[in-house]
């Protein structure tokens, strides 16, 4: 069975290691770590099947184009639908947003074909805490989530691939300094 693909941003350690301690653990949906993941920004999403030495290509320019930057996250929020994401939001900042559209750039000229919710007129920059929270569990989970020490500056250290469901980490490259 193909495995969809994603592109994402990694935190530094000390920032990975204070939104993992931060997960909620109180019933109800699974956090991205019960899943294999780790704190991310996700970039990109790719139906199979993906050409994943030309993805793992993108990741590789992509960091090598793109220096350290901060994030700031700033609010906990639920997309709409049935998949039950819990996520936290950073602020804009112009790093993100060149980042993203050079991304996008990558992506095109690499002749990938991505998630419509990734482009730029329609992604949500996230990075999802929770997945498959029933409805009547989201508001107990997004005060979790307000209550925890998740809030606050992130840096941003490094790009990669992965496959998800379940995840497996393709690729992982630094971001120039």
């Amino acid at each position: 069975m193909q495995q969809g693909q994603a592109l994402e941003f990694y935190l530094d350690q000390a920032s990975e290691e204070r939104l993992t301690r931060s997960m909620p653990t109180a019933p109800g949906g699974e956090s991205i770590l019960d899943i294999g993941a780790r704190p991310h920004i996700s970039l990109a999403l790719f139906a199979p099947p993906v050409d994943e030495q030309t993805l793992v290509d993108v990741a590789n320019k992509l960091a090598g184009e793109t220096t350290r930057f901060r994030l700031y996250l700033s609010a906990v929020a639920v997309f709409p639908g049935e998949e039950g994401a819990v996520y936290l939001a950073p602020s804009i900042v112009p790093e993100l947003t060149a980042a993203h559209r050079l991304a996008h750039d990558l992506i095109a000229r690499a002749h990938l074909h991505t998630d419509p919710l990734y482009q730029s007129d329609r992604w949500v920059p996230h990075c999802t805490m929770m997945m498959g929270v029933p409805d009547h569990l989201i508001g107990s989970q997004v005060d979790l989530l307000r209550r925890s020490g998740a809030f606050g500056w992130v840096d941003i250290a490094s790009a990669g691939v992965i496959a998800y469901r379940p995840v497996v980490e393709i690729a992982q490259f630094d971001l120039a300094e």
